[in-house]
């Protein structure tokens, strides 16, 4: 293969799909790269945080029992229908 002229690229199966796709890998890569967190949370600030989310996640989790037990009656009893079975 000769030589290419100044400015010109060798050609030998490179496609601009392949560029394209090593071009989004290196822009992946360098988006994505850790940095330092400069974070500090003060500890009255830290029992502040969890005086909120200990009942908000006590709450998220009553309502997704109290929701699965209403939903799941509900999907039972169309099942029992489109069966043709009496519901008890």
């Amino acid at each position: 293969m000769p030589r290419p002229v100044w400015g010109q690229a060798y050609h030998d199966g490179v496609t601009s799909a392949n560029a394209s796709l090593v071009i989004r890998a290196l822009l992946v890569a360098a988006i994505l790269q850790p940095t330092m967190a400069l974070a500090y949370i003060d500890p009255n600030t830290g029992g502040m945080l969890f005086q909120l989310l200990a009942p908000l996640f006590a709450a998220v989790v009553a309502g997704w029992i109290a929701l699965r037990r209403v939903i799941g009656q509900t999907v039972s009893r169309w099942l029992r229908k489109l069966s043709g079975k009496a519901d008890s």
